[in-house]
This record gives structure tokens, C-alpha cells and sequence, in this order.
């Protein structure tokens, strides 16, 4: 018997794979990896991790962009020239900064650009993968790579019509990610040229960065010449890329005075005025430093600022002033890092004589510790009063608390938290406050005044309005630059947690564990590690094992959500599985090499006691 022919099987078209594939990935179902480009399925990997909804991304509208940033005004001219080139085609171009922030959109009027307008990719909206999914813009900015991402490659339903094709845009000297440049078509029409041209329009923008960058460098240098030729004496030029110091300053300054005087200085760092301000160096130093803008036309280019000091121990006359100890201690803070010791003494001194202060410093350093600390050291009983304004939902409610909180004439102090989140409003408002305050700061009675702020703040707004107003800034060293006030930190800390007095203590070997990690988190992390170590253990002498998983690696960088949850995976599993790593490879679904990467990546260490070593 003849057999019949077997049937044939026709495979299905590509774009009904992906389509299939994206549906068991949304539905937790088997995704054939085969269908689906690896950096789309780790994008999509990434976009769950997220939580993005695939039906209802958070398209949000997050601010209006600055149109005269560097990055806009470079771009400019070269999208101008490549919109007239495609104004015949279906094509849209797309600027973003380096968090997925559209900047511009120039596309022609018609169906795509009216079906752009319905998704919001479009100025002041943000496509960041965290927020939308796999797209053009956040996935290329997320990996760093050029990325084109077509039809049901999009995690977002409503992004399935179109081609996307991002590449990255990095600064030309400095190499960080400064935004990306996407071309966005629909979906049917092919992608591979809008790649190339993507990554040559990202090109073409750096080089005009760096043209621009250049010009500016040149005008920045010659004020800088200029002074140094005119002025003597120390003197030092900053840019957003470029810090100049002249000779004088190195032959007459240690290192650590430089890094304060530098770190002062960055402070009009973006300023379009003259300004004067005033730091405290390390060796007793009191620097003024006056500031100059640069500029070439009208753009501004940087700044110069001519230096003059004055000694801090001859500046006051009070007998009690000679009498502050070298390591001086606050009320509930310890610390006798020669870095610690010095901020302490800083405000100590300015305190004594009614000198408002900036305190600067990463979350969890002790910004509000140490300046409630400086109050009831000298005032035990006094008023104080913390005005946080990250909880300033209503801005007007919350200048009239300042203002009432200003007015006061008991000899207070007035603690203003994370004034560097304050929108453009309250800005304002805060400055015109602290501006009719400080005319009265001299007289008897009035609050003493300190502003808390992250050292990286965004943008300039805060230090051309209100540091004008606080004649110092102090700068708080993060943890893990006084890694010496450990032995100090954790007791003082166990105590206060606890509430019983040496009940608690650390053992050497997790004393020098906990000295091997970053503490991203500074004080704050220690507390809250401290906190899960009590829940466990509430007496005796923390050990290695004790420690939770977070303190079993050492990564220098902050890691992101997923990745701290992968890191506590690998950490119990090496823990379960006595340190074996390949069964706890297997256990947690990774290959060996990978597992490896890891351990290394995180910096992970997993002490196991005696017994266990040797079981292993």
C-alpha cells in the first residue's frame, strides 16, 4: 500500500509567532525563545519586573523640558536638517533625556502623528521602560545600545503599530548617557534603515557637542587666564565638565582643603551672576570666593572665581570659642573621623554665632540629626521646628507654617527639609521668607536657620535662590568615607533600638563583614539593618549569620529592585546548599558561569560555619 503523502505544516508568519509569544509571556504561559529576539524577551523580563501594566501603561506627564540644555541645543540644528529630509515620509523624530523625558517631537501632520498625540510620546510625557515597557526609547536607554523594537515587540498594547529605533546619545568627553534619539514609523514599514539612521543622527548630535563644548572650554579659559593674570592669588574655573585650578591653589592648599574649597565652589556651578560665598576649609581656612559667570555670546559657559582667605581660629573673640574640643560631641550622634569631627565643629562654630547653614549630603547621612543636634547642645529646652518640604502637598499651607515658624522670637531654630524638591512656586515663595528673615537674623530673639538638600540635586534653581541667603554649606561625608566610626556607630545605634544598654553587642568577624559593604544607604541602611538583625537576635553577640542577605555582598552600586531581590535569592540558596554553587545555581535556575558573574558582580561573601565548610 502506497502511504499517503504526510500533510505539510505551514509555519506561521513571523510577526503571528511574536504575537503568540508576547500573549504566553503577558499570560505566564510557555514562550517559544526561538520567536522572540533575546533583547526584546530581557526587555520584557525587565518591563514585569517593573510592573508595567501591558494595558494600561503609566504614560505621565512629568515636566515641561528645558529648551536651553546643552542637549537641546546641540540637537537642534541636526534634527531641523533631518526633519526637512523625511518631511515626505511617515517617519517621527524623538529626542529624550537619559530618563526616557521626550524633549522635542518633530514629525509631519497626519495619521502618525495624531496616533503619536493618543499614546503621549510627545514633549514633557516620559517612555521610560519602567514606566511603558519595551519601546524604542526607554529599552535603548535601559541597555545602552542601539535597539529596534517593531510591532508586538512593543509590551504596550496600544504601541503594536508602530517601529521604533532608538540609539543612545552619550556626552563626548565624559562618556555619560545624556538621552537618546528614536525614529518611530508604522510597524509595517522596515527598520533596518531607520537603525542606521538613528545611530548616525545620535552621531552627529555629539559631535555638535562637542564643537559647542569646545567653543565654550576656549571662553571659559580665557576668563580664567584673565584672572589669574590680574587678580593673583588663588583662583579656580568651573564648567558642568571642567574644573580649573591654577598653580597657587596647589602649592597653598593641602588636598583636603582643595576637595572642600572644590566642593563649595561647585555650589554656583550653572549661576548666570555674580555671587560671593563663603566655606570653612578643613585646616581652619576661611575661604570667600567670588563668583564671575562666563559666557560665550549668550550662553553660558561656566564661571571663574577668585579666591581669599582668612583664619577661622583668629575670627572670633569669644573666650569659649578656644575651648571646642577636637573631637567634638553632639548630643545622640558619635563619630571621631577626622571627616565627621569636622563637620561637627563646622556647625558647632557657625551656630555660636547665628550663621544659617546649608547642609548637603545623600539620604541617610544625618543632615537633620546633626543640625537638631547643634541646637540642643546649646539650647537643651529650646524650640525646634522641622518643615519638610516633600510632605508640602499644599505649598501654601506650608510657606504659611514657615513663615509663622520665622516669625518667632524665642531663640529657636527652624530646620527646613529637602528644600531641593520644592517646585518653581515654592521656591519662590521660601526665597521671598527667608529673604525678609534674614534681614532680621541679626537681632535677639530671632530663629538660627539650617535647609537640608541632596548633594546631587537636579538643576540650578535652588542654589541661585537660596543659597545666596546661608553663608555656609556644609557637606556631610557618606558613610562609607568614615568607615572608621563603625565600632561607634553600631553600639550607639543597638542601644537606641533595643533600649537596654550593652544587651546587644557585634561580633569581630560581622564588625569587618559590615566594614566591607558600600552603605549606598549610609546611617539610615545601618539602623534598618540593625532593626531586621534585633528581630532575630535580642541578646548575646551578632555573627556573620546573624546579618541579613543585603550584608552578605558588597556591590559598589546601587542595585536596582530586581536586582536586590536576585541578590538575597543567591544568598540563601549558596546558604541552603552550603556554599555549593553549582546546586545552588540549579536551585535558583541559572548556569554556573552565570551564577559566578553574580557572586562577583554583587560582591557576595557567604561565611559558613566550620561544620558546615566541610559538609560542603
Amino acid at each position: 500500500m502506497t502511504p499517503l503523502p504526510r500533510a505539510r505544516t505551514t509555519p506561521q508568519p513571523r510577526p503571528l509567532r511574536l504575537a503568540v509569544a508576547r500573549e504566553n509571556f503577558l499570560t505566564a504561559g510557555p514562550v517559544d525563545e526561538l520567536s522572540v529576539r533575546a533583547p526584546i524577551l530581557t526587555s520584557w523580563q525587565r518591563s514585569r519586573a517593573f510592573r508595567v501594566l501591558a494595558d494600561r501603561p503609566d504614560l505621565r506627564y512629568v515636566k515641561d523640558p528645558n529648551p536651553h540644555s546643552p542637549l537641546m541645543l546641540s540637537s537642534e540644528p541636526i534634527l531641523r536638517q533631518l526633519h526637512e529630509q523625511l518631511t515626505d515620509s511617515a517617519v517621527s523624530i524623538v529626542l529624550t533625556d537619559a530618563n526616557g523625558l521626550v524633549l522635542d517631537r518633530r514629525s509631519s501632520r497626519g495619521q502618525l502623528s495624531r496616533h503619536l498625540d493618543q499614546v503621549n510620546l510627545a514633549p514633557g510625557f516620559s517612555y521610560a521602560e519602567n514606566l511603558v515597557g519595551t519601546n524604542g526609547v526607554g529599552t535603548t536607554l535601559e541597555s545602552g545600545t542601539p535597539t529596534l523594537v517593531s510591532g508586538h515587540e512593543h509590551y504596550a498594547e496600544n504601541l503594536e503599530r508602530l517601529t521604533c529605533a532608538g540609539a543612545p546619545i552619550h556626552h563626548p568627553v565624559s562618556g555619560a548617557l545624556l538621552g537618546a534619539i528614536d525614529l518611530t514609523t508604522w510597524a509595517k514599514e522596515p527598520g533596518s534603515l531607520l537603525m542606521t539612521l538613528a545611530v548616525t543622527t545620535a552621531s552627529s548630535i555629539e559631535r555638535n557637542m562637542l564643537t559647542q563644548a569646545s567653543q565654550g572650554e576656549m571662553a571659559l579659559f580665557r576668563d580664567y587666564m584673565s584672572a589669574c593674570q590680574h587678580a593673583g592669588g588663588v583662583v579656580v574655573a568651573i564648567s558642568d565638565e571642567l574644573v580649573m585650578m591654577n598653580d597657587q591653589a596647589r602649592q597653598t592648599l593641602n588636598s583636603s582643603d582643595q576637595a572642600a574649597l572644590l566642593a563649595r565652589a561647585a555650589d554656583a556651578r550653572g549661576l548666570d551672576r555674580a555671587i560671593t560665598l563663603v566655606a570653612e576649609l578643613p585646616s581652619g581656612l576661611t575661604s570667600r570666593m567670588h563668583y564671575q559667570p562666563a559666557f560665550l555670546d549668550d550662553r553660558l559657559v561656566g564661571g571663574v572665581l577668585r579666591v581669599q582667605f582668612s583664619s577661622t581660629s583668629a575670627a572670633p573673640d569669644s573666650s569659649d570659642h578656644n575651648l571646642v574640643a577636637l573631637s567634638l560631641a553632639l548630643p545622640g550622634l558619635v563619630g571621631h573621623s577626622a571627616s565627621w569631627s569636622r563637620c561637627c565643629r563646622s556647625i558647632d562654630n557657625w551656630y555660636r554665632h547665628r550663621e544659617w547653614v546649608a547642609v548637603e549630603g545623600e539620604a541617610g547621612v544625618g543632615k537633620l540629626a546633626l543640625a537638631r543636634a547643634v541646637h540642643q547642645q546649646h539650647h537643651p529646652t529650646g524650640r525646634i521646628t522641622v518643615l519638610d518640604a516633600a510632605d508640602s502637598a499644599d505649598i501654601e499651607g506650608w510657606l504659611d507654617e514657615v513663615s509663622d515658624a520665622l516669625s518667632e522670637e524665642d531663640g529657636g531654630a527652624v530646620i527646613l527639609r529637602h528644600v531641593d524638591q520644592l517646585g518653581p512656586a515654592g521656591l519662590m515663595g521660601l526665597t521671598d521668607l527667608l529673604a525678609a528673615a534674614a534681614a532680621l537674623a541679626d537681632q535677639p530673639g530671632h530663629p538660627w536657620v539650617a535647609i537640608t538638600m541632596a548633594a546631587d540635586r537636579v538643576g540650578t534653581e535652588v542654589d541661585a535662590q537660596l543659597l545666596p541667603h546661608f553663608p555656609h554649606s556644609l557637606q556631610l561625608p557618606p558613610l562609607r568615607h568614615r568607615l572608621d566610626d563603625l565600632h561607634l556607630l553600631i553600639p550607639h545605634l543597638l542601644n537606641r533600638i533595643t533600649g537596654l544598654q550593652k544587651s546587644l553587642s557585634c561580633s569581630p568577624e560581622a564588625m569587618r563583614q559590615l566594614g566591607k559593604l558600600p552603605w549606598l544607604g549610609n546611617v539610615a541602611e545601618l539602623r534598618e539593618v540593625l532593626q531586621k538583625v534585633v528581630k532575630l537576635r535580642r541578646s548575646g553577640s551578632i555573627t556573620v549569620e546573624d546579618l541579613p542577605a543585603q550584608c552578605r555582598s558588597g556591590s559598589r552600586r546601587q542595585l536596582s529592585p530586581l536586582e536586590n531581590l536576585e541578590r538575597d535569592a543567591i544568598v540563601a540558596s549558596l546558604i541552603a546548599n552550603n556554599g555549593n554553587k553549582e546546586r545552588a545555581a540549579q536551585e535558583v535556575g541559572m548556569s554556573r558561569a552565570s551564577i559566578y558573574r553574580k557572586i562577583r558582580d554583587y560582591g557576595i561573601h557567604v561565611q559558613l560555619s566550620p561544620r558546615d565548610a566541610s559538609r560542603s
